[in-house]
């Protein structure tokens, strides 16, 4: 996303053309006042929030080097040279530096041996947070793993034929138990998938398996997800499997048609450390299990996944130091008696594990949002997980203030990134265009670089990351708060005119997307909320003459549009619900009777009957509740006044409609 607001532009102008395109209307005036009601903020979007992801404090050194410092003394040269060479494949790359934050947890976990809270805000490294502690354990425990045995020439079973052959049954159990080192928890399976592409990055990529095969004798970490999405559910049947078997196929394409482009991450594959499904992790459980609350309930109550536990249970029972790491991500979600009983179990998992809620075997991480770092917090985790408030340690992360006076300086500078923004937009060379933004700024020339690292370098020399920053950033307030891009116009560029300030908020955010450091960063994560809402229906004034609607170049057999139910019009009329037909365009108006005089009802685009409200599961649209009236244009006249359907005879009936009662009657 180089561009987040011609991304919103791309995504509104898709969904209008899309209600333009099924739902047409055979007036040319109304599709373009409709076109126009519909493109307004409030209406079925919202404009675009901007908010610029916190800077959070480094530890100033790379991960090898922090692991040498914390862990010398207490981890031999060559596990600290393993976990370094591991950990740097992907995680930490050794031109980027971990965070203050993920030192401390990394520390409290690792070294001190504490449970660790962190409360950091989104897109701050957690994950990064939940996995060091892990790959420590599983890189200093898999020293001791044999050699791998040699896969059976027919393991991928599902493209020879065979019958169903397990993951991992080649392997040698005493010499690599199969156990659940770590439990990771979320809330929800979005969040699953989302963190399922990191670890596939980080324990499945190809320089992960070469580490594995010259450093572990071909030995790797399994992870799995286990959810409703993971196959096949229930006990083994020769459907089953064959299901199974066109799943792993589908896979395994899929796989193959991603292979070195940015989607990899998104699809297993299945000659790595990925668990394939579910009978392969209930007969050899991975060393990382993913799951979701609701699943690890039904996992506990189930026969069918006990030697998930059992076999963990057999292996911390085995070997007293070994650690079994329960990470809970998104703490702060279970509270009330939804966070009691995923209290409650917790408490049932490590029961089936064999450990108390205080055993040294159970090291826990877990994220908050909102988690106080006082009495009150440490009181929330000793209840929560049932252990002792002492062994927490809360790492709230040490956000890196905005500079002083870079308001000031990227207000100095305001055409620049007008001329950044048209540059960008219209001309298409991102080198060029860089270059002039270079100039404009005075920023030290940079020769030879990239587009990117032009970018980069200019806005750090304008503090263009803190301007954007402090602007949304309250007074006083610790954390930043999304702002529209108007806001920002207004509070970076007042001195130019308000269609120049979108092209420099655009130039803003454009150039910070796309600039790059040396390490490959951008100077300042930005996240983009885009909010698009389904179209609930529109209500039009039934008056062909309505003093309201805009001047037409054609008759029109209604009046002024609105987005919402509306009583009246402002000329005076009953606003009706706009109805049309798929097939000509022809417009209707429908609404709620209420039974008036003789053959005449009262029409509202709200149920009448306030006291039956309540009790309304919908507000059905059947013909004792709902009316529709065609508003004929020059006497026209239904081609079919009569017809069945569902076995009920159906007739079109002369009416006439009286606009300021939104009374219909026969005649």
């Amino acid at each position: 996303m180089n561009n987040p607001l011609q991304l919103f532009d791309s995504l509104k102008e898709m969904y209008l053309r899309y209600l333009e395109s099924p739902f047409d209307l055979r007036y040319p005036d109304l599709r373009a006042e409709r076109r126009l009601l519909l493109d307004q903020d409030r209406n079925i979007y919202r404009e675009p929030l901007i908010e610029p992801v916190p800077l959070y404090e480094r530890c100033g050194q790379s991960f090898t080097a922090m692991a040498q410092g914390l862990l010398t003394g207490s981890w031999t040269p060559q596990e600290i040279s393993d976990l370094g060479d591991f950990v740097s494949l992907d995680l930490f790359p050794t031109t980027r530096e971990p965070y203050t934050h993920q030192e401390d947890v990394f520390r409290e976990s690792v070294v001190n041996g504490n449970d660790v809270v962190v409360t950091t805000g989104t897109g701050s490294g957690k994950t990064e947070c939940f996995l060091l502690p892990i790959l420590a354990s599983l890189v200093r425990e898999s020293v001791a793993w044999g050699q791998a045995p040699a896969r059976p020439a027919d393991w991928d079973w599902w493209n020879h034929g065979s019958q169903r052959i397990s993951q991992r049954g080649h392997e040698a159990g005493d010499q690599r138990p199969a156990a659940i080192r770590a439990l990771i928890l979320y809330p929800l399976n979005a969040l699953v998938e989302d963190q399922l592409g990191r670890l596939r990055m980080a324990l499945d990529g190809a320089l992960a398996r070469h580490w594995w095969q010259t450093r572990r004798a071909g030995n790797r970490f399994y992870f799995g997800r286990y959810t409703g999405r993971t196959p096949v559910p229930g006990v083994q049947t020769s459907g089953k499997v064959n299901r199974l078997r066109q799943e792993l196929v589908e896979v395994e394409l899929a796989a193959q048609q991603v292979a070195g482009s940015a989607a990899e991450r998104f699809f297993p594959r299945v000659d790595g450390g990925e668990m394939w499904s579910r009978w392969d992790m209930q007969e050899c459980p991975p060393d990382i299990l993913i799951t979701n609350y609701s699943m690890l309930n039904i996992m506990l109550m189930r026969s069918l996944e006990a030697p998930v536990f059992d076999l963990t249970r057999q292996w911390l029972a085995a070997d007293r130091s070994r650690l079994f790491h329960l990470v809970v991500d998104e703490l702060h979600t279970y509270r009330g008696t939804p966070g009691t009983e995923v209290a409650y179990l917790i408490r049932v998992l490590l029961e089936r594990l064999g450990l108390t809620p205080d055993s040294p075997q159970l090291r826990i991480i877990a994220s908050s949002a909102s988690l106080a770092g006082d009495s009150s917090g440490l009181e929330y985790l000793e209840q929560f997980f049932g252990r002792d408030r002492t062994r927490f340690r809360i790492v709230p992360g040490n956000i890196v203030p905005p500079q002083t006076g870079a308001v000031a300086s990227v207000q100095a500078h305001s055409t620049a990134f007008r001329d950044l923004g048209r540059n960008l937009r219209t001309s298409g060379n991102a080198r060029a265009a860089a270059a002039s933004f270079q100039q404009s700024v005075s920023a030290p020339a940079t020769p030879a670089a990239t587009p990117e690292r032009i970018l980069e370098s200019s806005m750090e020399h304008i503090a263009a990351t803190s301007a954007l920053r402090e602007v949304c950033t309250a007074p006083g307030a610790a954390v930043t708060r999304p702002k529209m891009p108007k806001d920002i116009g207004d509070a970076l560029f007042p001195s130019l005119p308000d269609s120049e300030r979108v092209d420099a908020v655009e130039g803003l955010l454009t150039g910070l997307c796309i600039a790059r450091g040396t390490s490959g960063s951008a100077p300042l994560p930005i996240r983009a909320h885009l909010f698009f809402r389904n179209l609930q229906g529109l209500w039009v004034c039934p008056n062909p003459v309505c003093t309201a609607a805009p001047a037409r170049t054609a008759p029109c057999p209604v009046g002024s549009f609105y987005y919402a139910p509306t009583l009246t019009c402002t000329c005076g009329s009953r606003v009706l619900e706009l109805l049309y037909c798929e097939a000509c365009g022809e417009v209707f108006l429908g609404g709620y009777r209420r039974q008036g005089t003789g053959n005449e009802w009262y029409l509202s685009p709200d149920h009448p009957d306030l006291e039956s409200s309540p009790d309304l599961v919908s507000l059905n649209r059947d013909y004792a509740r709902y009316a529709v009236f065609w508003p004929a244009p020059n006497g026209a006249t239904p081609n079919s006044p009569s017809w069945q359907e569902d076995g009920v005879a159906r007739r079109w009936v002369q009416a006439h409609c009286v606009t300021a009662e939104g009374k219909v009657a026969h005649g």
